[in-house]
């Protein structure tokens, strides 16, 4: 049995940086709140089966015609480059003044595909850089993560989805390595865009793109091995209210298969740590932290 725990909204700061808000589209009308309690109730009926053959996926819940519930790949921030900013922050920690965000992602597609796992990521149909936000703001990420007046908040997130396993050393290097990385942060994330240009010569395709305006009011956080998020069905269900939804079990796994050996379970828990942390920054710049937030788990004996 699964079960899923509604921590309320991601925070109560003023001070996050984007421009999706869920408590704008309430004060708009877009959403009522009865629907918002609605869907948080029924959130867990938007879970199927994960496709170990699709795409790895964005957290971003716009939607795609071709997305039908038996072809959906696992949901992680940035899809498989997102992955690589995370090696660089909490595994490579011995080139942060010479090393290239594209040398990292190429370096995390390989890896991917012999590990067995399909790379994958987005565009949309504004048109604007790639179209995925988690790419495109990357540098604004990377920001937020090391900025004093956000990054409490950070480490206050962290923390309440590693549970016992968040560890404060391995956080407060991960921030570190993120300060030194800030400082040359235009040369670094240089021609970032290449990296989903790489995954389509991959994949021998363009990644999916995702379709219309962004209408989260959720923020799902999703521990259940196997499963992923529904997004176009629970979309069409609630008249377009949208959720991010972050397959966290994806990254454990990732990180299990990239540092199998017992000498190497410090290097699994910083990249862990820095996958996290990354994917709150993002939120960061992406939303105004106003979205409820949700964890869905595994429900105890």
């Amino acid at each position: 049995m699964t079960t899923i725990s509604d921590l309320g909204t991601i925070t109560n700061q003023t001070n996050w940086r984007g421009g999706i808000s869920a408590k704008r589209m309430l004060a708009d009308g877009f959403v009522q709140a009865t629907t918002l309690d609605i869907a948080a109730r029924q959130m867990d009926t938007f879970f199927v089966a994960e496709n170990p053959r699709a795409e790895a996926r964005c957290i971003d819940g716009r939607c795609n015609d071709n997305l039908t519930d038996d072809t959906l790949g696992a949901q992680v921030p940035g899809g498989t480059p997102g992955s690589a900013l995370a090696y660089r922050l909490g595994v490579i920690i011995d080139d942060f003044s010479t090393g290239r965000f594209t040398d990292d992602a190429h370096r995390m597609l390989e890896q991917s595909l012999e590990l067995g796992f399909t790379p994958g990521d987005h565009r949309d149909t504004h048109g604007h850089g790639t179209g995925c936000g988690a790419i495109d703001k990357m540098d604004q990420a990377l920001q937020a993560l090391v900025d004093p007046m956000l990054v409490a908040d950070n480490e206050r997130l962290v923390r309440a989805v590693l549970g016992e396993a968040f560890d404060e050393s391995i956080y407060m290097h991960v921030v570190g390595a993120g300060v030194i990385l800030a400082g040359r942060a235009d040369e670094y994330l240089q021609e970032r865009e290449k990296s989903i240009e790489e995954i389509e010569a991959s994949l021998q395709h363009q990644v999916i793109v995702l379709e219309g305006d962004h209408h989260e009011c959720f923020m799902v956080l999703n521990t259940v091995p196997g499963t992923t998020f529904a997004t176009k069905r629970f979309s069409d269900t609630f008249q377009g209210t949208q959720a991010f939804n972050y397959d966290i079990w994806r990254t454990f796994e990732l990180a299990e298969k990239l540092f199998p050996l017992r000498a190497d379970q410090h290097k699994k828990m910083r990249f862990i740590h820095a996958r996290v942390a990354t994917a709150i920054a993002t939120l960061m710049v992406l939303t105004d932290g106003s979205q409820r937030l949700l964890v869905r788990t595994v429900e105890k004996e």
